[in-house]
């Protein structure tokens, strides 16, 4: 035996096991053919395959009397894969983007649906991290969630401000990189949509503390004058030349980052109270806190109505 051959360790080194699975770079796993054979139809028919057939489990080589057979997988690959297979033992943690794709890859081949499920799941958890390869990833592997969160994740810094590097996004088919600056250019379009008001009800923005409980704060101004930000028509300048330099701001935000998160309440304030009387700024304390909430979470719900064409 090659003096390179090293075993896996606990929990593949059980001594009652009747198969031995190398791996690639030569790291042995023992395991159990009936166990891998209910989890996985791939190992079930390999073990049903007459000894000399290709796919058998029979190799040129034994293990202290146990059947050594060679996969083109690698230790981290294997050990993914017997994670699935052997959950209550060694369950599988996916620490990585690289992890979570060696997940899908063994899924698919061994045939392993609810392995596939759980891999897509963690490629997802990841798209924050680095959006632009996931959304590459589920186009590639043909899932659609999967390139739907990661392309919803690349608004953070959508491609009106700076291109991606071709390290994440190379092997994307043009289509599929033309498909996503037409998914970013169409959710810019929807987030300062929302700007317009058009769905606003004075009822929506009713505060709840301080000495303005109760009342509806932004009543006073006008729904109509506010929707059509008409800020030369409306009186109470203390109240909407700080709601204009608001509303600025939040316009300029969305542009370069479609989210609800762009609308920044602390940086509202800001803008807001400076040079005001305390009375009024106590008004807008009360105020543009629980309307940039209102505003952020129309954006999102602006954005979940963005189609994605993902069609391959």
């Amino acid at each position: 035996m090659p003096s390179s051959i090293r075993e896996a360790g606990a929990p593949f080194a059980n001594a009652d096991a009747d198969i031995i699975l190398r791996s690639s770079d030569n790291v042995d796993f023992r395991a159990h053919r009936v166990l891998l054979s209910i989890t996985s139809p791939i190992f079930a028919d390999m073990f049903k395959l007459p000894p000399g057939e290709a796919g058998a489990d029979t190799g040129d080589e034994e293990k202290g009397g146990v059947c050594v057979v060679k996969l083109p997988e690698d230790e981290k690959s294997l050990r993914i894969l017997l994670g699935y297979c052997y959950l209550a033992l060694a369950p599988v943690v996916l620490s990585s983007l690289d992890d979570a794709v060696r997940a899908v890859m063994v899924a698919d081949k061994y045939q392993l649906s609810r392995g596939r499920v759980f891999a897509m799941e963690k490629l997802k958890d990841f798209a924050k991290e680095d959006p632009e390869r996931v959304y590459a990833l589920g186009w590639k592997m043909d899932m659609a969630d999967v390139a739907r969160v990661g392309a919803r994740a690349t608004l953070v810094k959508p491609y009106t401000i700076g291109l991606p590097t071709m390290e994440k996004v190379g092997s994307l088919p043009s289509p599929a990189l033309l498909k996503l600056f037409v998914y970013q250019g169409a959710c810019i379009e929807a987030a300062l949509g929302v700007l317009d008001l058009a769905w606003f009800q004075t009822d929506m923005l009713v505060l709840k503390t301080g000495s303005f409980c109760g009342r509806t704060p932004l009543g006073r101004i006008g729904v109509s004058q506010l929707m059509q930000q008409n800020w030369n028509g409306m009186s109470w300048c203390s109240i909407t030349d700080p709601l204009k330099r608001c509303f600025d701001a939040i316009r300029a935000a969305l542009r370069t980052h479609p989210c609800g998160d762009a609308i920044d309440a602390a940086k509202l304030l800001e803008i807001s109270t400076g040079g005001l009387c305390d009375s009024c700024a106590r008004y807008h304390i009360a105020t543009i806190p629980a309307f940039a909430e209102l505003l952020a979470s129309q954006v999102e719900n602006a954005l979940a109505k963005v189609p994605l064409d993902i069609s391959y």
